[in-house]
């Protein structure tokens, strides 16, 4: 009897294990069974029959039949922050408006995520066409913002934490077979407590021209959900305008910012002319325009409370909103410097450690420095005439400096810049070249000053590495967000190029406000002035001063090139322009603001890293 039992017992061990390899099996068939559903084993982006490649963007077609879009990461700079930012955010949260997350495959540093396809892909292929009507009407655009904003209030107020995505745009608004939107792509979203109302960054997040302006100016309110609401702002005005809100090739100069042109139109009485658009129509978008010019104030404060508002808003009647304030690029008159101001006194090491062992004519002299406890003070040559932007950009009565001496003065400052350039130990990038750092002595005689954020590179070196983006906008060269293009004396080329322009228009080149919105951005109007064989007018001008202007002008259109590349090749060459015959200098192609086409993210944030144990190739289902 004990011996059957025995056998028995054996019997149902035997048994269970048997079942348990049994399962195990099948579900490593099941697994591997998705597993080559899902992509090719190699990671190859070759096609495979049934297979489509959109760039880093795979569609496949599950066993189930179910279409499934499959996005390829890149080779992370966070160590796979993005990814993990994306599955931790989405893989929690369901709304109609938001893409669906339906797995996550990883290999090593290879990475997948796995969603919900959208066969009309995203909504920057329909609002900016280059060619033929859009597919998309104007009520149909008005549900898809209404769904978005819907999307982003769900994030902001429907889930346990606070979503902030950080990085509304066209291009992350996907749209499925009957145009529902749904907000996408995760990667700079962060999560914040619900009775928290704003959060802590190192460092700016998003994409060029969405990005809300705190994220950059540390004096005009903290980061809250109000970022994504000024984000939906600009992309509310783009769906509403079918095109992009800035855009330096605009048929029209007068909107090439088209949120301030808008306005101007509403401010003076008048509606936005939709071709072959019903009274009902124009009145939508009129109503999406201005629910837009709400969203993208400068300041948070002036803004919706909250997306819940915005949704209000577009779901109210046009009569009861009000004309928000003219909205602004950046704050007036007040240049903040990007970056974290609380460096543990670095950039006052910076200052000392740089200017103290160098000295030129143009570059302004440190006599000493003061350091007890915390407080620290640098002691210069005192400058009688004060900083150069007093004198360019006066709000009243004539300027104090003619074309002649503007020209000396723009003339000093290049030598003073190829000299930290060429004439030191070390080449001396400053980083922030602009008329408020240009000090004027008794002479009028210029001085670079104010060089915290200055960077030392070997002379045999031609580029540096930075973690973040540096100085003023207005004067930043555009590779110093674009990473894809490399960091080198050319920033300051491009920023020496603004200040060279903005001294010989003695006006700021980017303005909102300017009298003619022809002129906002100054760079466009004078290149579109040349290039129909037209003379910038200058009242009371003589002749050589016309020339000297015009030579100056078209000197800063090559430093202000887009593409460093296609710039001057040092400053020693900007001085010998400036100090040639402007029959010499040929036209350069018309300056951009952004390079076209190629929304890119700056993102430099220093997270902290977190690695996954996982060895083998993994895919999560629901």
């Amino acid at each position: 009897t004990s011996f059957t039992a025995s056998a028995l017992g054996i019997r149902a061990i035997l048994g269970a294990l048997c079942l348990t390899v049994l399962l195990i099996y099948k579900f490593k068939r099941r697994h591997l069974s998705i597993h080559n559903n899902l992509m090719p084993i190699r990671y190859s982006y070759s096609y495979q029959e049934n297979d489509q490649r959109f760039k880093e963007n795979w569609v496949k077609e599950l066993r189930s039949g179910r279409l499934v879009a499959i996005k390829m990461l890149g080779k992370s700079k966070t160590n796979g922050q993005d990814f993990i930012n994306e599955v931790a955010t989405i893989g929690r949260i369901h709304h109609v408006n938001v893409v669906q997350l339906i797995g996550y495959c990883v290999e090593g540093s290879k990475r997948a995520l796995v969603y919900e396809f959208m066969s009309n892909g995203s909504l920057d292929k329909h609002i900016f066409l280059k060619e033929g009507p859009s597919s998309l009407n104007y009520k149909k655009s008005f549900e898809i913002s209404l769904g978005v904003a819907r999307g982003i209030d769900y994030l902001h107020r429907g889930c346990e934490m606070q979503i902030f995505h950080f990085d509304i745009k066209p291009h992350n608004i996907l749209l499925n077979e009957t145009f529902v939107p749904k907000v996408s792509d995760f990667g700079l979203a962060r999560l914040c407590p619900l009775d928290e109302s704003s959060l802590t960054l190192t460092a700016a997040r998003g994409t060029i021209g969405y990005i809300a302006p705190e994220l950059f100016y540390k004096n005009i309110g903290g980061v809250s959900n109000k970022a994504d609401i000024y984000s939906f702002g600009m992309l509310l005005m783009e769906i509403a305008g079918k095109r992009k809100n800035l855009n330096a090739v605009a048929a029209h100069s007068s909107q090439i910012y088209f949120p301030s042109w808008v306005y101007d139109q509403f401010s003076e009485g008048k509606d936005i002319e939709i071709e072959d658009s019903t009274e009902e129509e124009m009145k939508i978008t009129k109503k999406m325009l201005i629910v837009a010019l709400w969203c993208i104030q400068m300041k948070p404060s002036e803004r919706p409370t909250s997306m819940s508002k915005v949704v209000q808003m577009l779901e109210g009647e046009t009569e009861a909103l009000q004309m928000p304030p003219k909205p602004f690029l950046y704050p007036q008159d007040k240049p903040v410097m990007l970056g974290k101001s609380n460096t543990n006194g670095q950039d006052f090491i910076n200052e000392v450690a740089t200017i103290g062992r160098i000295h030129h004519v143009h570059v302004v002299q440190l006599i000493g420095y003061c350091v007890e406890g915390s407080k620290r003070a640098l002691v210069y040559k005192f400058m009688s005439n004060g900083s150069l932007d007093k004198h360019i950009f006066r709000k009243e009565g004539p300027s104090s400096l003619n074309y002649k001496k503007s020209f000396e003065i723009s003339l000093g400052v290049a030598r003073g810049i190829d000299y930290l350039h060429q004439g030191c130990e070390m080449q001396i990038f400053h980083f922030d070249i602009k008329p408020h750092n240009i000090l004027l002595n008794e002479n009028f005689v210029p001085k670079i000053s104010e060089f915290g954020l200055a960077r030392l590179c070997p002379l045999d070196e031609s580029s540096l590495t930075l973690t973040a983006a540096r100085g003023t906008i207005g004067y930043i060269a555009p590779e110093l967000f674009y990473k894809n293009i490399g960091v080198s004396s050319k920033a300051n080329i491009y920023s020496f190029g603004m200040l060279l322009m903005e001294i010989a228009g003695k006006r700021e080149n980017l303005n909102a406000v300017a009298a003619h919105s022809s002129q906002i951005y100054f760079p466009s109007w004078v290149y579109d002035q040349f290039n129909e064989g037209k003379d910038i007018d200058i009242e009371d001008a003589t002749e050589e001063e016309m020339k000297i202007t015009k030579k100056m002008l078209i000197v800063v259109l090559w430093c202000i090139q887009m593409k460093p590349s296609e710039r001057p090749n040092s400053m020693g060459k900007v001085v010998e322009m400036l100090e040639g015959e402007i029959e010499s200098l040929q036209m350069s192609p018309k300056p951009f603001l952004y390079p076209q086409d190629k929304p890119v993210v700056n993102d430099e944030e220093n997270s902290e890293t977190t690695s996954s144990s996982t060895q083998s190739f993994k895919l999560l289902m629901k």
